[in-house]
């Protein structure tokens, strides 16, 4: 062989050697099975194999060639999904957790809503006051206007809220007469779940939704924040420095900005909230419950006294009352009056304080036993324009001294009546409990700020006579519209008239103690009703007051006369 040829297998030789290294180290000869991708490094290579199913399993292993065991008894929860993998060639698994749950099996919700006031607070040392919030957090809401979250460190205030239904993200420091915010446009208030992201890193101020509507541009917004160091005061250190975060709401004191919905995957930095678990679990917290559901309160009956309950919102409501309960569950009653306790002449005095208008309604409980008594009269510098009195038990009602309007039901049986006097320009209504009780033309008449109402009677004692006397019962709930004449004010605020005098006039609707006399005669005994009482008579006796005695069933006669019963006795007849 010639020294040519020879240098040339030399040559070949060696150009085949290092082909076979790269063979043999490559990934020329896809040692990667089942679906495994190859990745050369350094001359070696390194399979990654394939998450998806390949021919119905996982595969694991330096090849992909060994059958994943380790999801086959495991306990991942809540609709996780669980990821076999090889350790040491022992089979085992993670749980991949869906939004809202957390924990090595995802058994842990991060999801609590907010009802009323409610707020959760934590509290955290910075290790940089400089980049006090990085958070992320889901929630969902109907709420217009709430806060989400606020961050207090040193002077620095920052705030994550709902304002108009969009999220706005504010910083605020103590010497800054203007605030610096972010918004982002997209409407959140919708009852659905919704991304958000805010922070203040490296003089950034940053906000983003991640939203399926989201386009880039209009869902991340930064701006650049120019600002001094916080003073952290002398001998503090950065680490010392406390952040204090409020979650939902402002705190105790601040209810009127609170958060109502839901919230999930809270996170601080690294670490999630969770009420009652981790790190950064709540230093104070008040109606927070676990879980997420927009559940209706209505269901729980909150509204008493017949009060209608109507959804309102996330976990809110509000009670439609019935007269005469007011209040967020109608447990709050206006205070009824007593007039003429133990046959006192009493009335009551209001001013009208503003115009209430052409049409004006005119209402109020009442409760009587007495057929006559003056109810209410509306006055003004010259004359008494509107008259409502009992005549015979039925309600009265009287314009300008000419047109009047009498009821046809009976009200003086001791029970309470809603009486209602409409007063339109060119007419006249009269209801009792909504049951109209006719209607007439009139001349209009008008209300006017600084118009007297009389309650019950009228200082002069002879003008009071003239329609019935005074009124000896109970009056409650008394209004002009929609103000309130109270008598004596409830915990409940109220647009109510201001009460010029109160001349003999009680609290409550006792009814006087009538057996105090003994109206009872021939040894009945009495019992007391509100303002009446009944007689529980004797044998032989009847009538209210047990005044008719049966003479005759107490046999006075000889056996040989007959017994006849007369008004004031009885006689008897002898037979012939």
């Amino acid at each position: 062989m010639t020294r040519l040829g020879t240098s040339f297998w030399i040559v070949l030789l060696l150009h085949a050697g290092d082909c076979s290294e790269e063979n043999i180290n490559g990934c020329d000869m896809n040692p990667c099975m089942n679906g495994g991708v190859c990745e050369n490094q350094d001359g070696q290579y390194k399979c990654h194999c394939s998450q998806m199913s390949y021919n119905g399993h996982l595969y694991g292993g330096p090849y992909c060639t060994v059958i994943l065991l380790g999801c086959e008894r495991h306990w991942c929860q809540n609709g996780a999904t669980c990821y076999p993998y090889l350790d040491k060639g022992r089979h085992r698994y993670s749980c991949i957790c869906p939004e809202g749950c957390t924990g090595t099996k995802c058994q842990t919700s991060t999801a609590f809503s907010f009802e009323e006031s409610g707020f959760m607070q934590v509290q955290t040392k910075l290790t940089n006051a400089f980049e006090p919030l990085n958070v992320t957090l889901s929630f969902r809401t109907l709420q217009a206007a709430a806060t989400l979250l606020q961050c207090h460190v040193e002077d620095q205030f920052l705030m994550l809220e709902l304002v108009d239904g969009r999220v706005r993200h504010t910083l605020q420091r103590a010497q800054d007469t203007e605030s610096v915010f972010l918004e982002l446009p997209p409407m959140v208030s919708d009852g659905h779940w919704h991304t958000v992201k805010a922070s203040l890193r490296n003089n950034m101020l940053g906000l983003s939704l991640t939203d399926p509507s989201c386009l880039e541009d209009t869902c991340r917004m930064e701006v650049q924040i120019d600002r001094a160091e916080p003073d952290l005061g002398s001998g503090l250190s950065e680490l010392t420095v406390i952040q204090n975060l409020y979650i939902g709401g402002r705190g105790e004191n601040e209810t009127a900005s609170g958060f109502l919905g839901c919230m999930r995957d809270v996170w601080l930095d690294s670490l999630i909230v969770v009420p009652g678990l981790g790190l950064r679990s709540p230093a104070k917290q008040l109606n927070v419950k676990q879980g997420c559901s927009d559940w209706d309160r209505c269901k729980e009956n909150p509204c008493q006294n017949r009060g209608r309950c109507v959804k309102t919102g996330w976990r809110s409501f509000s009670c439609e009352c019935h007269r005469p309960y007011e209040g967020e569950h109608c447990l709050d009653e206006y205070v009824a009056a007593r007039f003429g306790s133990e046959d006192l002449e009493s009335y009551a005095v209001f001013t009208v304080e503003d115009d209430p208008g052409d049409s004006n309604t005119v209402s109020m409980f009442v409760r009587t036993r007495r057929s006559q008594g003056l109810l209410l009269v509306l006055s003004n510098t010259t004359s008494q324009y509107l008259r409502v009195w009992l005549e015979d038990g039925m309600v009265k009602v009287q314009i300008n001294n000419f047109e009047s309007l009498l009821g046809s039901e009976t009200v003086s049986d001791g029970h309470f009546h809603l009486i209602t006097v409409l007063v339109e320009p060119e007419s006249l209504s009269l209801f009792m409990s909504a049951k109209s009780q006719g209607r007439i033309p009139i001349r209009s008449v008008l209300v006017q700020a600084g118009d007297a109402v009389y309650v019950g009677g009228l200082p002069d004692r002879r003008a009071s006579l003239a329609f019935g006397g005074y009124f000896k019962g109970c009056i409650q709930d008394l209004r002009i519209n929609s103000r309130r004449l109270q008598f004596y004010p409830v915990s409940v605020p109220a647009s109510s008239y201001r009460l010029q005098s109160l001349m003999k006039v009680t609290r409550g609707c006792t009814g006087d103690d009538s057996c105090t006399n003994n109206p009872c005669l021939h040894g009945g005994v009495c019992y007391s009703m509100w303002d009446d009482f009944t007689c529980s008579c004797p044998p032989n006796t009847a009538g209210q007051r047990c005044e008719e005695v049966r003479w005759c069933e107490l046999s006075p006669c000889p056996s040989s006369a007959v017994c006849q019963a007369h008004t004031q006795g009885f006689e008897f007849q002898l037979y012939n």
